[in-house]
């Protein structure tokens, strides 16, 4: 018995099997009722194509009879189901750019789609409000497919969405985010959004001092960080220069002091990466 999943409805399906004798015929049935002979590839092989029509959630059985005329004791059980077609899937992120924007930047927007019946349409929707409340709507912008997906079905799209058109003041938003449509036309389309993005403008001046800000929050982190580390150096030499009788009572102390010395690593990490995006923003 096999089972074989389908992600998309209205797929074809090609089977292939082979025989332990010269085959004179094989034939599928579901609950009994014949679809339709097999193709014979040579007198040991066969091969079955099932249409869109044909492929449900269902058990198939292969009948087969030997070229001497004599049918196989049982059935094969093949089992197949189709799966429910789901939306796109759309990952989308903001290259070098922070929660803050000047009235002049330049956004990039960068993402990946991917869908079972292919991505039809995708596009940025982004909508600006003025600090007196004042909203704009939803506008939508058409990204340029590209024409054959990368490996993995994954569509790379890109777009650079100028802020100086749009002329917002400080402190107004500006929110966006990626949608995509997919070909299915048997039960779609499909359509999802990505994660939204909430950006503010702000004024040169108050860009720099965020920036300022955020560096002097990461500065005293990796002061906090070495302290630490030098703390735990202390605390190691301490511990192997002790005598033996008191190392069983500093065991517990030296466990602590090791899962201690595991979350520096992830703290230098997430300082240099806070630090990448300060530098990319600049």
């Amino acid at each position: 018995f096999r089972r074989v999943l389908f992600r998309s409805a209205g797929s074809s399906v090609t089977l292939g099997g082979r025989s332990s004798l010269p085959l004179g015929e094989v034939s599928v049935a579901i609950e009994a009722s014949r679809l339709q002979l097999v193709t014979l590839s040579n007198e040991v092989s066969f091969a079955l194509h099932l249409p869109p029509e044909q492929v449900k959630t269902a058990t198939y059985r292969l009948q087969a009879v030997s070229a001497g005329g004599i049918p196989s004791l049982r059935a094969t059980p093949v089992g197949l189901r189709v799966e429910p077609d789901r939306p796109p899937r759309v990952t989308a992120w903001l290259d070098g750019v922070g929660q803050l924007v000047l009235a002049r930047a330049v956004i990039p927007v960068l993402a990946d789609l991917q869908d079972d019946y292919g991505v039809a349409f995708a596009a940025l929707e982004y909508s600006c409000q003025s600090p007196t409340g004042q909203n704009s709507g939803v506008v939508q912008s058409p990204l340029q497919l590209a024409d054959t997906p990368s490996s993995g079905g994954v569509i790379r799209v890109s777009h650079a969405l100028a802020v100086a058109p749009l002329r917002l003041d400080p402190d107004s938003t500006l929110s966006l985010r990626v949608m995509a449509r997919d070909g299915n036309t048997l039960s779609g389309p499909g359509q999802t959004q990505s994660a939204s993005f909430t950006l503010r403008v702000v004024t040169e001046e108050d860009f720099r001092k965020d920036l300022v800000r955020r560096e002097q929050m990461l500065r005293q982190r990796l002061e906090r960080i070495i302290q630490e580390q030098r703390a735990l150096a202390d605390e190691s030499r301490l511990f192997y220069a002790g005598d033996d009788s008191g190392k069983g009572w500093e065991a517990g102390r030296l466990l602590r002091a090791e899962k201690r010395q595991r979350q520096i690593q992830p703290g230098l990490t997430s300082i240099t990466t806070a630090l990448a995006q300060i530098r990319n923003e600049a």
